[in-house]
């Protein structure tokens, strides 16, 4: 008796929505085998349970406008601070811990016909800081490949920043829409933008110069360029689908290195900026599924996938090779930023 009268009340509450008299017609249609026949409309499985193509306005919707929440990811900072010394004192910058800063992502989506949609993404991939007292020496040279020194031993308090933001406009064309596939085919325009500034400040004066040390360095990085890319989805069931998305991009970066230091290598203040644009690429994997309320409202999770090659860290930008010169110089030592996500979030069409 119960489970009667809970399955009569989740009819009733599914009847509410006005899709369920959309998906009622809809199932009632013969199915066509060629997709887009003249004069049709697509409507998503939800609503026919297989692909079918009919006239009701209510299921197909222009709009589609979608927020997600998660987790994120940072490569962690690494490797030594300054020239390799064989120093068991040495600073390292792998103290340092980014601990998984939350993100956040919109998406606005415009079908201008049956097979054409127009899509606008942005994300803040997250924003993650961190700060330690650590107690070392810092190696360097005179000049590149000359022998290697070592600074004063000192206790220094470090901080370290990491924050990412990715954009998209573009287009997806549907390719395939033959039960129980969809595949969408497109191109977008992407800007992505990776900023880390670093601070590292000695707790007191070094003896042969006279004055407390302190370092800062900032990479700061700006690539927009294409991106081809495909969107497969599966449907289990009328409610019930998984995607997976493969994008590729390549285009320009815009890299701009800030050192600055005071008493470290010499008396004073000093400072070493550089900027230059170069070539660069990365790859997106989204893997997820999607549940489907009512035709209109939807809720997703996903596993998301980011590589971008030729990135400046602003640990690597400090160059400690050229102490003969009085100061830290900075430098373009690239590596490869691997960021991982998990969302959830909701969708909602109009």
């Amino acid at each position: 008796m119960r489970i009667a009268l809970a399955a009569l009340f989740a009819s009733t509450l599914l009847a509410a929505f006005p899709d369920a008299a959309c998906a009622k017609d809809a199932r009632a249609q013969i199915p066509v085998r060629h997709a887009y026949a003249p004069g049709t409309r697509l409507v998503r499985d939800w609503c026919c349970g297989r692909p079918r193509f009919e006239r009701c306005s209510q299921c197909w919707k222009r709009w589609e406008v979608t927020l997600e929440l998660g987790r994120s990811r940072f490569p962690q900072p690494r490797g030594l601070v300054g020239v390799p010394a064989n120093n068991p004192n040495q600073l390292d910058w792998g103290g340092l811990r980014y601990w998984r800063p939350g993100a956040t992502r919109v998406g606005l989506r415009y079908r201008l016909n049956e097979r054409d949609t127009l899509y606008l993404r942005a994300a803040v991939n997250g924003y993650a800081r961190d700060r330690e007292t650590v107690t070392g020496v810092v190696g360097f040279t005179n000049t590149p490949g000359g022998p290697v020194m070592v600074t004063p031993s000192n206790t220094a308090t470090v901080k370290l920043e990491a924050a990412s933001q990715t954009y998209e406009l573009g287009w997806w064309r549907t390719v395939n829409a033959c039960c129980p596939w969809r595949v969408e085919a497109g191109a977008a325009l992407r800007v992505f933008h990776w900023h880390e500034p670093l601070v590292a400040t000695g707790a007191m004066p070094f003896p042969a110069i006279g004055g407390i040390p302190e370092v800062r360095s900032l990479g700061h990085n700006l690539f927009f360029g294409l991106q081809p890319g495909v969107h497969a989805e599966r449907i289990l069931s009328r409610r019930w689908s998984v995607f997976t998305k493969g994008k590729a991009f390549f285009g320009g970066m815009v890299q701009e290195l800030e050192v600055r230091d005071m008493n470290l290598l010499s008396p004073g203040v000093h400072t070493a900026n550089q900027d230059r644009f170069t070539f660069a690429w990365g790859a997106e994997f989204e893997l997820g599924f999607k549940f489907w309320l009512t035709y209109r409202w939807s809720f997703s999770a996903s596993y998301n996938l980011l590589f971008v090659d030729g990135v400046v860290r602003g640990f690597d930008a400090l160059d400690f090779s050229q102490a003969a010169t009085g100061q830290v110089q900075s430098q373009f030592k690239e590596s490869n930023l691997l960021l991982h996500f998990l969302y959830v979030g909701a969708g909602y069409k109009f």
